[in-house]
């Protein structure tokens, strides 16, 4: 009885292991490719970039030239409402967003617009890439 107890009670683990770490390990598999880019500079505080009809399952941003502070990230959905995400972190060059999911299993994206800040005074410019993930 004992055993059955502890097999039983295994098995939820299991199983709880695995529908917990499934989505991440799917995610892993995806692919993600460059849809747009934009130079910014530390005079503007926001950049609007504008996206040609694109199907996407989620979306990240990546940073190259100087670290950015993330403020705000607003993702513009072609028929959809769009997602707002807040305080989304500093990016030093290089590194990359978490993804942010797109509405349903996949969504038109028009375009991202980011509130941001240069964390130092010596930076002159960076570029944010937004990739699209399919």
């Amino acid at each position: 009885m004992i055993t059955r107890s502890i097999r039983r009670g295994f098995i939820f683990v299991a199983l709880g292991i695995l529908f917990v770490g499934l989505p991440s390990i799917l995610r892993a598999g995806e692919e993600c490719e460059v849809i747009a880019d934009k130079l910014v500079k530390p005079d503007d505080v926001r950049a609007e970039i504008n996206i040609s009809k694109t199907r996407i399952k989620s979306v990240k941003l990546s940073v190259e030239q100087s670290p950015i502070e993330l403020k705000t990230v607003k993702i513009h959905y072609n028929n959809r409402a769009d997602d707002e995400y807040n305080d989304v972190g500093t990016l030093q060059p290089g590194e990359q967003t978490k993804a942010f999911d797109a509405p349903g299993k996949k969504a038109g994206i028009t375009g991202v617009t980011v509130l941001y800040k240069f964390p130092d005074d010596k930076s002159e410019a960076a570029v944010i890439h937004v990739l699209g993930c399919k």
